[in-house]
C-alpha cells in the first residue's frame, strides 16, 4: 500500500493494525487464546535465576540489532535517503518502491516479535488490556523522539527515550 499506492505510512499502519485485530477477534469469536507452553510464557515474565525481565532482554537485543543494521549496512543509508527525498533517491539509481517494501517487511517482523512478547504475558498478573492503544503509544514515542513522521532522518535512541517517557508518564498516572 505504501510503496505501490503511495498511501501515507502512518495511516496504512493504523488501518492494517485495526483490521488485523478485528480479523483475529472474528476468528477467535472474541475469546482470549492462551498458550500453555512454559517456554513461551518466559518471554513475558522472568526466567528463573536471571535478574532481568525477559521483555527487557528481548527489547535491548532488538534495539541493538536495528541500530547495527541501520548504521552498518548500505540499506540503512538507502532507507534514510528514500525517506528524505524519494525523487532524488530515484535519480541516483535507488528503487524507492523496493526499499519501502523491504522496510515494511522488517517492520512487520519486528511487530511480530513485539506481538510474541506481548501475547506471552496473557493470563499473567497485570496483563490488562493487552495491545489496546499501543499503536498510538508507538507513534507518540517516535514523535517524542524527534523523528519525522513523514520519513527521512531518524533516531532510534530518540524513539527509545520517547517510549521510556510515555511508560514513565503512564506508570506515574496509574500510581496516582
Amino acid at each position: 500500500l505504501v510503496s505501490r499506492l503511495k498511501m501515507q505510512p502512518m495511516i496504512t499502519s493504523l488501518i492494517l493494525f485495526t483490521a488485523g485485530r478485528s480479523i483475529a477477534k472474528q476468528i477467535t469469536h472474541g475469546q482470549t487464546i492462551y498458550v500453555m507452553n512454559p517456554v513461551y510464557k518466559y518471554l513475558g515474565v522472568q526466567i528463573p535465576g536471571v535478574p532481568i525481565r525477559t521483555t527487557i532482554i528481548v527489547s535491548v537485543v532488538m534495539i541493538i540489532l536495528v541500530v547495527l543494521f541501520t548504521k552498518l549496512t548500505s540499506l540503512g543509508l538507502y532507507i534514510q535517503s528514500v525517506g528524505v527525498n524519494g525523487s532524488s533517491a530515484r535519480l541516483v539509481g535507488l528503487n524507492s518502491s523496493i526499499i519501502k517494501f523491504v522496510v515494511f517487511v522488517i517492520y512487520g517482523a519486528l511487530a511480530g516479535v513485539a506481538g510474541l512478547v506481548g501475547s506471552s504475558s496473557v493470563g499473567s498478573v497485570n496483563s490488562g488490556e493487552l495491545g489496546m492503544g499501543v499503536e498510538m503509544d508507538a507513534i507518540l514515542a517516535v514523535a517524542l523522539g524527534g523523528n519525522m513522521l513523514g520519513g527521512g532522518k531518524f533516531s532510534i535512541a530518540g524513539s527509545v527515550i520517547g517510549a521510556y517517557t510515555i511508560q514513565a508518564i503512564t506508570t506515574t498516572l496509574y500510581a496516582m
